[in-house]
């Protein structure tokens, strides 16, 4: 990651407060969301669709290795 590039995030599980995260993150220029994991894939499916996330996991540790994430 540099200066210029944006921190990308990936969220363990599709919460209501991983969906406050994802509002709140929205106007910072340096942080992008970029994936959602749950063990239920439906659930991430369309918490991803309803905020725009590019990813789903259907499992934490799969998030966790995913070499695309830097948090």
């Amino acid at each position: 990651m540099t200066s210029s590039t944006p921190l990308r995030i990936g969220i363990l599980g599709p919460a209501r407060i991983a969906a406050d995260f994802v509002a709140g993150a929205r106007g910072l220029e340096r942080v992008r969301i970029d994936a959602v994991a749950s063990r239920d894939a439906a659930r991430a499916s369309v918490f991803a669709a309803s905020h725009g996330l590019a990813r789903t996991h259907d499992s934490y540790a799969a998030m966790v290795s995913d070499s695309q994430l830097d948090l």
